[in-house]
């Protein structure tokens, strides 16, 4: 049974506009009916799904339909040592960029909680400083 890209949006949770630029990028194939509408397979499904995984993890399209590139969504056996290499490879260096974002952020989070921090001894110090009746009203 095949199913229609809206079918498949509301399955996936992934939007109509983004599975046309997955076709546009060559990440996804459907199959097409004589009058020109998607169908889409329980593979084309499980492709979506590795897709998202992909993408959640920070890949780029591009780096995406490379990886998918090699024989559908598994290496080739002849090629499987480059394609492992070049997983590996791909991966290192995500993770070291995540690290570095998860070290900016963690300065911004140092600067924002001292800058509150600023402000709050502000609050006070003007809250004990303010004559009673000013306190009141």
């Amino acid at each position: 049974m095949r199913i229609t890209i809206k079918e498949v949006s509301l399955q996936t949770g992934v939007s109509v506009r983004s599975l046309r630029y997955y076709e546009k990028k060559k990440l996804l194939n459907p199959k097409r009916t004589e009058n020109g509408y998607r169908r889409y397979s329980q593979a084309d499904i499980e492709r979506i799904q590795l897709i998202k995984f992909y993408l959640g993890v920070g890949l780029g399209t591009d780096e995406i339909a490379h990886f998918l590139g090699h024989a559908g969504s598994e290496c080739e056996p002849v090629s499987e040592f480059q394609c492992v290499s070049e997983a590996i490879s791909l991966y290192e260096s995500r993770l070291i960029e995540v690290r570095q974002q998860m070290e900016v952020l963690k300065e911004q989070e140092n600067k924002l909680l001292e800058t509150l921090s600023s402000w709050e001894n502000i609050r006070d110090r003007l809250n004990r400083d303010l004559p009673l009746e000013r306190k009141e009203a």
